[in-house]
């Protein structure tokens, strides 16, 4: 069982993978976790770790990168996050340390998330959780774990819901406050709506990036899309946000890929080990791909992919709406090129 990372986790991990990155550590291991839990979260986990913790940075073991040996083992719970989070890492990193491999997710982070996930009592991974795990290997764990219980450590449900950023800025989501201040992304919304169709396919695109690179994937194939799909509707939901009226209606794309019989779980196992798409020739044209790749870390668009992007627009036009949506991304599907998405569904057909 995977639990639903909470967004202090997600940003605990992914400050891990940064101060591996920039600080030359070959294995990633629960102490320099630890270190980064407390840097992230000042208040809760450094009363927990201990005042000094967060000042071990350099203080810390740095060892060598083991040759042959992938960043995550396939097989450790969470590998799509921990990818995530060493890729995001990787695109904050200075220039400096461009080229580094990137470090390897060790076997005791693989245990510490093993045994954070056994104290969970809901379907969330958590500060308290992911805490109780790395400190299973520290000195003075009872100490820690007394502290951890004593000191009114907070509940953490919020979940990891990186839609929100690019939905957010787009004037996607229906706001209840509605302030003034909104006006900045009331005008980016009128932008994308002329410019790419509207918000909602830029929030796709960016997210069918971040699928790809949860499945270790160096291309964004058709696939992604579906997932991503599938995966923005599930944020949504954990965070109790909707769209605006105006592209409400298009954007069922989710429910008719469950009608399909896909769904985010049995579509991740089904879409890792199948790569049938290859890399779009680079171009100059970026006018449909809104968040086309700028960094060496990307995955990189498959021509398939992006031809469904066009589709689904296609698609919309002749439906006399200027407006473009998921639904039409699952529709396209219908026309459209796209091996790696058909085989995904076909599969889940089958099983």
């Amino acid at each position: 069982m995977t639990l639903t990372l909470t967004s202090t986790a997600a940003v605990v991990l992914q400050a891990t993978a940064y101060h591996a990155l920039v600080d030359g550590h070959g294995v990633i291991t629960p102490a320099l976790a630890r270190m980064s839990a407390a840097r992230a979260d000042p208040v809760w986990s450094r009363r927990v770790l201990g005042a000094g913790t967060h000042t071990t940075r350099y203080l810390l073991d740095r060892p060598p990168r083991p040759s042959g040996v992938p960043a995550v083992d396939r097989l450790f719970p969470y590998a799509g996050e921990l990818r995530e989070a060493t890729w995001r890492a990787a695109r904050n990193r200075k220039h400096e340390v461009l080229g580094e491999p990137d470090p390897v997710w060790g076997r005791e982070i693989r245990a510490a998330l093993e045994l954070a996930e056994s104290v969970a009592v809901g379907p969330w991974l958590g500060m308290p959780e992911l805490l109780y795990g790395l400190i299973h290997d520290a000195p003075d764990q009872p100490d820690l774990w007394r502290r951890l219980h004593a000191g009114g450590f907070p509940a953490d449900t919020t979940p990891y819901a990186p839609f929100y950023d690019t939905a957010d800025l787009g004037d996607a989501l229906f706001d209840r406050a509605n302030p003034p201040s909104r006006w900045i992304p009331r005008l980016m919304g009128r932008y994308l709506d002329s410019a790419i169709g509207g918000p909602v396919l830029a929030v796709v695109e960016e997210e069918s990036r971040r699928q790809a690179v949860q499945l270790g994937h160096d291309v964004v194939q058709t696939s992604a899309v579906l997932l991503a799909v599938l995966d923005i509707a599930e944020q949504m939901r954990l965070t109790d946000t909707r769209f605006h009226g105006r592209y409400r209606r298009d954007n069922n794309g989710a429910a008719l890929l469950t009608a399909r019989g896909l769904t985010r779980a049995e579509g991740r196992r089904a879409a890792w080990p199948v790569v049938l798409e290859h890399a779009a020739e680079p171009t100059d044209d970026v006018t449909r791909l809104l968040f086309s790749a700028t960094k060496p870390e990307d995955p990189v668009w498959t021509a398939e992919a992006i031809e469904l992007f066009e589709e689904a627009g296609r698609l919309a036009r002749s439906k006399g709406t200027k407006v473009y949506g998921t639904s039409h991304l699952v529709e396209a599907l219908d026309t459209a090129p796209a091996p790696a998405a058909h085989r995904l569904l076909a599969d889940l057909e089958k099983a």
